[in-house]
């Protein structure tokens, strides 16, 4: 049987996973699983056991869920750092890596993680959060006659 490659692969080698990148790094192991067309298993827990009366399609759409996860788990541990594999290679499902990587880094609605800017405070050392200024800044754009002027 003939190796798939999945030409959108790359991204994922050129682009490790090293902690402050979780974002970036999730988007494109979504972009590369959803190519393969196995994009759903990050998103579903591990199938309960089929009981003894299932039939042949339960049992192939299982051992495909199971296989896809194997796939999708081998995409995961290639692209971060030796570091994170060793930490998640032990780990049953995809969804289990992910749900730890959401824990550590962050990646829920209104929870930044690691990934918060920090800075340290000369005088006290101390380490505080960056605030974001809430000026307005001036933006130019050019007028009609190509000049570059302030933008009412």
């Amino acid at each position: 049987m003939a190796q798939r490659s999945n030409p959108l692969s790359c991204i994922l080698y050129d682009n490790r996973l090293t902690g402050p990148n979780f974002s970036d790094w999730l988007r494109n192991l979504r972009i590369v699983l959803n190519l393969e067309h196995i994009g759903y298993v990050l998103d579903s827990k591990i199938p309960s056991a089929l009981p003894p009366e299932a039939t042949k399609k339960e049992h192939d759409t299982l051992r495909k869920w199971h296989e896809d996860d194997m796939q999708a788990k081998c995409y995961m541990l290639a692209s971060m750092t030796n570091q994170l594999q060793k930490q998640h290679e032990k780990m049953q499902t995809s969804f289990e890596i992910l749900s730890h990587l959401q824990e550590l880094f962050g990646n829920t609605p209104g929870r930044k993680g690691k990934e918060v800017a920090l800075i340290a405070s000369s005088s006290s050392g101390k380490t505080k959060k960056k605030k974001k200024s809430n000026k307005k800044k001036s933006s130019f754009a050019p007028s009609p006659s190509g000049r570059v002027g302030k933008k009412s």
